[in-house]
């Protein structure tokens, strides 16, 4: 099961009182995962942390941090009813998800701790492909 639940509602500007939770942001997904562990409502000696998970890939560096590695936090998306899988860094003395650290984002001028966020069996509500046309390029 997932730890805590997450819907997305996006406000159009130009149409009154219209608000669409067809979609989903992998940004907003992340900051889920982040602020469940620092308000508490993921245990960080559940059976959440990534060490003891057997979906870790320990080949892969920023999976791990030196300081108390990354705990993975169970997500139910309900806009599209599937399931996503965040993990966040933490801090080994506090159990708080890291600030600092080496990842950057086009268009923020500082870097922080890297945040993974992970869609378990993406793609559309009731079934479909992932791409709009089914194909990974299209000419135009």
């Amino acid at each position: 099961g997932c730890h805590v639940s997450y819907k997305f509602g996006q406000v159009s500007v130009d149409e009154a009182a219209r608000v669409d939770y067809s979609g989903t942001c992998g940004n907003l997904a992340a900051a889920v995962g982040v602020f469940a562990l620092e308000e508490g409502l993921v245990p960080l000696n559940s059976s959440s942390s990534d060490s003891n998970s057997s979906s870790r890939n320990s080949s892969n560096s920023s999976d791990s941090s030196p300081d108390g590695g990354s705990v993975a936090v169970r997500v139910w998306e309900a806009n599209r009813g599937g399931e996503i899988v965040v993990h966040v860094r933490v801090d080994a003395r506090t159990g708080l998800p890291l600030v600092h650290g080496p990842a950057r984002i086009p268009g923020v001028v500082q870097t922080g701790a890297p945040v993974r966020v992970e869609f378990v069996r993406p793609g559309p509500k009731g079934g479909g492909s992932v791409l709009p046309t089914g194909n990974p390029t299209d000419v135009l």
